[in-house]
C-alpha cells in the first residue's frame, strides 16, 4: 500500500498497527530486510516517512545490506524525506491525529517518544550518511 501511495489507507492501516503494538511498524520484509520506514523513503514519500516515525517506527533498523531509511535518503538525495525523518509531530498536529483515530474508528493512543536516527550510523561498507552529516553536522 505504502507504494501505491493510497495516503488515506496508508494512515487508517499505520495507526491501527501503532494503537496496537508499534514494533508492528518495524516488521522487516524476507528478501531484503526493510521496514515500512525504508519503503517510504524509497519510494519517496516524505509524509508517510513522517507520519512512521511519529508513530514509533524505530529509525535505526538496517536492511540486508546494513542501511537504515536515513542512509538510503541520504545516498539518493531525498532531502524532503531526510527532513521528515527528523521532524517531530506539533500538539496541533496529535490533536489531529487523536481526532482522525477517533472518526476512522482507530484506538486512541499515546504516541511514543520521538527517535531521531542515528547520523552517524555506519552500514554495512563503512559509510556514514555524509549528506546528512553536513546538512545537520551530526551529533
Amino acid at each position: 500500500m505504502i507504494i501505491a501511495q493510497a495516503m488515506d489507507a496508508v494512515m487508517f492501516l499505520v495507526l491501527a498497527a501503532a494503537s496496537y503494538s508499534a514494533s508492528l511498524l518495524d516488521l522487516q520484509n524476507f528478501e531484503f530486510r526493510q521496514t515500512a520506514l525504508h519503503l517510504a523513503v524509497i519510494t519517496n514519500q516524505p509524509a508517510i516517512v513522517r507520519l512512521l516515525v511519529n508513530c514509533g517506527a524505530l529509525p535505526d533498523i538496517r536492511d540486508r545490506q546494513g542501511n537504515t531509511a536515513l542512509h538510503l535518503a541520504c545516498s539518493r538525495g531525498l532531502t524532503r524525506c531526510i527532513t521528515e525523518m527528523m521532524r517531530q509531530f506539533s500538539d496541533e498536529e496529535r490533536t489531529q491525529l487523536e481526532q482522525y483515530c477517533h472518526s476512522a474508528g482507530v484506538p486512541t493512543f499515546q504516541l511514543p517518544a520521538f527517535r531521531l536516527p542515528n547520523l552517524n550510523a555506519i552500514d554495512y561498507e563503512g559509510n556514514i550518511c555524509s549528506i546528512c552529516n553536513n546538512i545537520y553536522g551530526g551529533y
